[in-house]
């Protein structure tokens, strides 16, 4: 569903299964249909308003939806270059998102290559690689419903890599991350 459609980053699916979802009497999924549809808007452009929807699910949805929202609003305030912002939102994604709440193990995944790559913006690349480490075991399992991000992990080791000279393991990283279909 609308899942599969944000990972394809189709703007037009994910558009119209959003108005499904608000349209739906029930307030718990319409709290989700705006979860998707600031998606698709923050896809077209419109990060304010993105912003904005944003805010109220990660206030109002049921906690699986909230962990999402509060990571979504890390996420654009890390890409407007607001890091400081990105990284208040951040602990309170992965709290949301724990085993003890809805055990959101995509958004703990998310979170954790959201803060890795900060790291290696601010030239902490050996910071970043030990994190994506870490979270080996945890891409295995999420891979298993979301193989993409099997992929887009080994990119990121490939970089880390090979800001720290290492050559080979750079190689080796980048030759999983091609294979991707």
């Amino acid at each position: 569903g609308a899942e599969h459609a944000y990972s394809l980053r189709d703007t037009n699916a994910l558009q119209e299964i959003s108005h499904v979802l608000l349209n739906l009497p029930i307030d718990g999924t319409r709290q989700v249909g705006r979860y998707y549809q600031a998606l698709a808007i923050r896809q077209n452009g419109k990060i304010d308003e993105a912003l904005s929807l944003l805010e109220t699910v990660g206030d109002n949805a049921q906690l699986d939806y909230r962990a999402k929202a509060i990571q979504a609003l890390g996420a654009i305030h890390h890409r407007q270059g607001r890091i400081d912002e990105a990284l208040r939102f951040y602990p309170e994604a992965l709290r949301a998102a724990s085993p003890g709440n809805v055990h959101d193990l995509l958004t703990a995944l998310m979170v954790n290559l959201e803060i890795s790559c900060i790291k290696s913006e601010i030239g902490d690349h050996r910071g970043a690689l030990a994190d994506l480490e870490n979270l080996s075991p945890l891409v295995q399992v999420v891979a298993k419903q979301n193989p993409l991000y099997f992929y887009f992990y080994h990119n990121e080791l490939a970089v880390e890599f090979l800001e720290l000279g290492c050559i080979a393991e750079a190689e080796a990283a980048c030759s999983i991350a091609i294979a991707s279909p």
